[in-house]
């Protein structure tokens, strides 16, 4: 850029295009895919998608099921200092 320098501080995510950046990716999912959910929880990676699937036996279970997942997910998030989106 015109021999100026241009710098930007990385505070979250996994760097786009680094060699070190699948290598991050998956010591996040690792994270992710080991936490303690429910019996009526399943949760599967894919590329950078992470997909949590509850089950239960009506609407009413499967929205508490997967709203307790949630926020078992932002609390693992903020500890972490991280978002999800």
């Amino acid at each position: 850029m015109n021999n100026g320098m241009a710098q930007r501080n990385v505070c979250k995510g996994v760097p786009q295009g680094s060699a070190s950046g699948p290598g991050f990716l998956n010591i996040l999912y690792n994270f992710l895919l080991n936490l303690e959910y429910s019996k009526n929880t399943n949760a599967i990676a894919y590329a950078e998608d992470l997909m949590i699937l509850v089950k239960g036996s009506n609407q009413v279970e499967v929205e508490n099921y997967a709203n307790i997942e949630k926020q078992n997910l932002a609390k693992w998030a903020r500890n972490n200092n991280m978002s999800i989106y």
